[in-house]
């Protein structure tokens, strides 16, 4: 029967993946018989057939991840066999991981952080996670921030509730939730509140893949702006007693 897979080949923090083919022989028919790497633009790959690869030949990733893909019909060939090591990426200094929660100098705005960028992964990554994860992080930051989340890869049971095994991110006051579950590849969320809580839960069923989330937190620049008063984290002007207008300027 036909075969199809495909392999998600992540590097560790600051390493690239090289992959060596010892043996590649698929059928000529690249339509049917091939295999596929992305790693620079995940949207183009690149696709081998027959004996386009020579044995010894190496890919090596400009980025930290290599998606392959095979497919191969009914045939005689003898199919494909590699290896995958990882080399160091020049300049690349490793992220001392998730930073959590600090000291506040106040209830409602911490005082300097000690990251402005992390990651989190989830459990047991690249891995499957386990069943049953009930786990939060916090990120908190001075009032004036904003924080920028990006999905590298996220593959949690999919819902159209994400009742079962989901990423919960809420922001500081509790007042807004929003729920992930499902696929996504590199897609970015934007959070323009200082505080989040961020929650992952499964439950005992079906357990999946898992996420690499990074995590960078910036300074809110106002657009436009103000003229008579202060940047709020929500993009607003606070006008100063006396002035009003979206501007500060009336």
């Amino acid at each position: 029967s036909d075969l199809k897979i495909m392999k998600w080949i992540q590097a560790p923090e600051c390493k690239r993946p090289k992959i060596t083919f010892l043996d590649f022989d698929m059928g000529k028919t690249c339509n049917l018989y091939y295999v596929s790497l992305r790693y620079e633009n995940y949207e183009e790959e690149r696709i081998y057939c027959g004996t386009d690869i020579k044995p010894g030949m190496s890919f090596t990733s400009t980025t930290s991840e290599i998606i392959m893909y095979t497919s191969k019909g009914r045939n005689d060939r003898n199919g494909w066999c590699a290896e995958v090591d990882f080399e160091d990426i020049p300049g690349c200094f490793q992220n001392k991981g998730i930073s959590t929660n600090v000291a506040a100098t106040n209830s409602d705005c911490p005082g300097p952080y000690n990251s402005s960028s992390g990651y989190f992964i989830s459990p047991n990554y690249p891995g499957k996670y386990h069943a049953d994860v009930d786990l939060k992080w916090i990120l908190n930051f001075p009032c004036h921030y904003t924080i920028l989340f990006e999905l590298v890869i996220f593959d949690i049971e999919a819902n159209s509730q994400c009742a079962f095994d989901y990423l919960d991110i809420r922001d500081g006051t509790n007042t807004k939730s929003y729920r992930y579950c499902g696929y996504y590849l590199r897609h970015h969320l934007k959070f323009d509140n200082h505080k989040l809580t961020i929650k992952f839960i499964t439950d005992s069923s079906v357990q999946n893949f898992g996420f690499n989330i990074t995590w960078t937190a910036k300074t809110a620049v106002c657009d436009p702006v103000c003229l008579n008063g202060q940047c709020t984290s929500r993009y607003i002007c606070s006008c100063s007693p006396g002035w009003m207008g979206n501007l500060c300027d009336i």
